[in-house]
C-alpha cells in the first residue's frame, strides 16, 4: 500500500537536484548549503507541535547512505560546503549519528553540517559520538528548548527538564558546536 511506502523512506526516489539551479540559489554566498530532508514525523507530543496536527503521523527516518547517496555528487559539483540536515532531530541516536559521521569521512566530504536534536537525547550521546560529529564537520545544532521554566516545560508536555537544556548548551560549547536554541516567546 502506499502508507507502507512512504513508511519506508529509503523507498523514496533520490532528490532531482538537477532541477535546482543551485548555482543561482547560492549566488553571492560565501556558505554554499543545500537542505536534506532526513526524518519525518516525530514520536513526541508537545501540545503546540505542527506534528501533532496529523495523528497519522509516524516517526521514520532516512537511513544514513540513503541520505549520503543523495548528497555527495551534488556536494562535490557544485561545491557545496554546508548541508542542513532537515529532521525534528536527526542527532537522537548515537548509532545512526554515528554511521553518517563515518560516512562523511569515508566519503572524503569536506563539508560542514547543521542539525536538530533533542535535549533530552543529545547530553546522553557517548563522548565517541560527539567526537565523531565534530570531526566529520557539524558545527551547528538547533535545540528547540521552548522555556526556561520547567514548569512551562511541564504544561506543553516537552518531556525535557532544565537542566537538559543546561547540559546540552555546556557539550556544545565543550566540542565548539554553536547551539540555537528556539523558545516560544
Amino acid at each position: 500500500s502506499r502508507a507502507d511506502t512512504i513508511r519506508e523512506l529509503n523507498s523514496l526516489p533520490m532528490i532531482p537536484w538537477a532541477l535546482f539551479d543551485l548555482e543561482k540559489y547560492n549566488a553571492g554566498r560565501k556558505e554554499k548549503i543545500i537542505s536534506v530532508q532526513t526524518g519525518r514525523g516525530c514520536p513526541y507530543s508537545c501540545t503546540f507541535c505542527s506534528h501533532k496536527i496529523d495523528k497519522a503521523e509516524f516517526f521514520r527516518v532516512f537511513s544514513p547512505t540513503y541520505i549520503l547517496d543523495n548528497i555527495e555528487a551534488t556536494v562535490k559539483k557544485h561545491r557545496i560546503n554546508t548541508v542542513n540536515l532537515y529532521e525534528p532531530f536527526f542527532v537522537s541516536k548515537g548509532t545512526r549519528v554515528d554511521e553518517f559521521c563515518q560516512g562523511l569521512i569515508d566519503r572524503k566530504l569536506d563539508i560542514s553540517w547543521i542539525a536538530s536534536a533533542r535535549a533530552n537525547n543529545f547530553w546522553r550521546l557517548p563522548r565517541s559520538t560527539l567526537k565523531q560529529m565534530k570531526r566529520s564537520g557539524c558545527h551547528y545544532l538547533t535545540f528547540g528548548f521552548e522555556s526556561g521554566s520547567q514548569r512551562i516545560l511541564e504544561r506543553i508536555n516537552k518531556r525535557i527538564r532544565v537542566e537538559d537544556i543546561l547540559k546540552c548548551v555546556q557539550i556544545c560549547h565543550e566540542y565548539d558546536i554553536v547551539p540555537e536554541a528556539c523558545f516560544i516567546v
